[in-house]
């Protein structure tokens, strides 16, 4: 059983690092660094993709990886028109970036767990990410599997230096275990800010002449809020557990996840 299941890990391990590269578009508008803020920064946050209830106490412990998708077509419609003289071919951008993520997870008190995630930088792509979140269940019925939670959460996400993005959220986490099968959905607010490098069109995210563009830095930030909701289903084999997500921000993400749980 213990050889099976490493050897699961050890495909989906392999097909998920089979990653794109991103290319960050050049000579971004204000308009532009929020979409990009809203394509790499909050849809790459970190997800859920577990079972909704608590690990257990001190006791419970949470390994898994996953594998996530995100829609980044509309990359190429950013910044300047790849014809344009000066600006770099960003039809190199493929219509989805996908992305292996390694997260842990730790029951600390009774209902309180924590979770940390982070996304290595491979040689299929420039992304990478860490980031962490809290949960604790304040709601667990009595006589039904049902249980509501609030997670709150930080992530880092960081492509090639071009962009940097640190996002904080707050969800509100409702779920149902049923016969090994377990159910959640969830509703909050991601805050995101993004940091963008100046520079002339061909080699800058900003274009040097940016009024937002700051002298000392050479840098602009871009802030930006969004509403999140996103819902899941986990499936549970004795320790080994098997978890689909769909998150949506502006656009749809979709994730699964294979790890064990103790």
């Amino acid at each position: 059983m213990r050889i099976g299941i490493l050897h699961m890990l050890a495909i989906f391990f392999g097909i998920s690092i089979a990653a794109e590269a991103v290319t960050i578009p050049r000579d971004l508008d204000a308009q532009d660094r929020a979409e990009v803020v809203r394509i790499l920064g909050q849809e790459t946050s970190g997800k859920i993709l577990s079972n909704p209830f608590p690990l257990g106490g001190y006791s419970g412990f949470e390994v898994g990886i996953s594998m996530e998708m995100i829609n980044t077509a509309d990359l190429v419609k950013l910044g300047c028109a790849p014809s344009s003289p000066g600006c770099p071919n960003q039809d190199s951008n493929e219509d989805e970036l996908r992305y292996a993520r390694l997260s842990a997870g730790k029951g600390l008190y009774n209902n309180l767990d924590v979770f940390i995630h982070f996304v290595p930088l491979t040689t299929g792509s420039d992304l990478s990410s860490f980031g962490a979140t809290a949960r604790y269940s304040f709601i667990e019925a009595e006589f039904l599997p049902v249980n509501v939670s609030l997670l709150v959460n930080g992530h880092h996400v960081n492509v090639n230096d071009d962009f940097q993005c640190l996002s904080f959220g707050a969800d509100i986490v409702a779920g149902i275990y049923v016969d090994r099968l377990s159910l959640y959905m969830g509703l909050g607010q991601t805050h995101s800010a993004g940091t963008f490098i100046g520079g002339l069109s061909a080699d800058g995210t900003v274009n040097s002449s940016d009024p937002q563009l700051s002298a000392q830095t050479n840098t602009v930030t871009t802030r930006v809020t969004e509403n999140h909701s996103f819902a899941g289903l986990t499936l549970h084999f004795d320790h080994l557990f098997v978890a689909a997500q769909i998150d949506r921000y502006r656009d749809p993400t979709y994730s699964a996840r294979v790890g064990l749980r103790f």
